[in-house]
């Protein structure tokens, strides 16, 4: 039987999983991701490299690099307990082909689940790259054991011109209503991402579920000098602004922090670590 304190505990996650799970039916894909997608209305379809771990499958291909890691935090709400942690790393392993894993951690101590994945993406010509995740879910409730389920998603991205592009991913292409809400609908965002100059982007998603959510997120990037970076962002589900900025360490270190903010459950700074080579 819980205790008194862990029973708090577990009622304060479920009103604010609750809340967050009534803005959106579909909020597996938006546990897990970088403050630089947080920074950026939470965006899932542009971000490339590294990334893509955590959102696109299709962008990670367009990566520039033969090896990143990524290391992300993020405190929900100010809430001590609630925690989104995930790391990721990609390596090429062909002239076209990259290999990508990663690792995510949502929840309190007495609610957790985890996300174990592997991802694979090629150019499959010029402009052209695909991609796809297989996810596997740890679900644990202290006291009261565990379940597990996986789900597929497929990405592609597509260079347009030389400052446009075109994003779309599809989350849990097995959807199965019996399976509960890691599995309920299959949800896919279309997002551009259009360089305005070389020191500003702009990016737009249009996110779906086909049944009863939809969801729209756009943000702005700007080189203000070489090494520093600030973003801005905000979509339809937080209703709120989210801000961030990235600092270039090295050749081969950078960080972001960041700071997004929902309307009726409050602010959750994030940090990420990257590493390129």
């Amino acid at each position: 039987m819980l205790t008194w304190p862990k029973y708090l505990d577990i009622l304060l996650f479920l009103i604010c999983f609750s809340g967050a799970t009534f803005l959106s039916s579909q909020t597996n894909a938006l546990k897990y991701q970088s403050s630089n997608q947080s920074a950026l209305g939470s965006n899932m379809s542009s971000l490339k490299g590294v990334f893509g771990t955590l959102g696109n499958p299709g962008n990670i291909a367009q990566s520039n690099t033969s090896f990143s890691f990524l290391a992300t935090s993020e405190q929900r709400f100010f809430l001590g307990s609630l925690n989104s942690t995930s790391i990721a790393s990609i390596k090429k392993i062909g002239a076209y082909d990259y290999l990508g894993v990663s690792f995510g951690s949502f929840g309190i101590d007495e609610y957790k689940e985890r996300r174990f994945s592997v991802s694979y993406s090629r150019m499959v010509a010029q402009n052209i790259s695909i991609g796809s995740t297989a996810h596997y879910y740890l679900k644990s409730i202290q006291e009261y054991g565990s379940e597990y389920d996986f789900d597929i998603n497929i990405g592609l991205n597509s260079e347009l011109s030389d400052n446009l592009e075109l994003g779309i991913v599809v989350f849990n292409i097995l959807s199965n209503q019996n399976k509960g809400y890691l599995r309920e609908h299959t949800e896919m965002a279309t997002g551009i991402s259009y360089l305005i100059s070389q020191k500003v982007n702009w990016l737009l998603e249009f996110r779906t579920n086909f049944s009863d959510h939809t969801s729209f997120s756009t943000g702005i990037s700007y080189q203000i000098i070489d090494h520093i970076n600030l973003q801005i962002g905000t979509n339809s589900l937080d209703n709120g602004i989210s801000v961030g900025i990235s600092y270039k360490l090295n050749d081969k270190w950078s960080m972001n922090a960041s700071s997004r903010s929902n309307q009726n459950l409050g602010v959750s700074p994030g940090l990420s670590l990257l590493y390129e080579k």
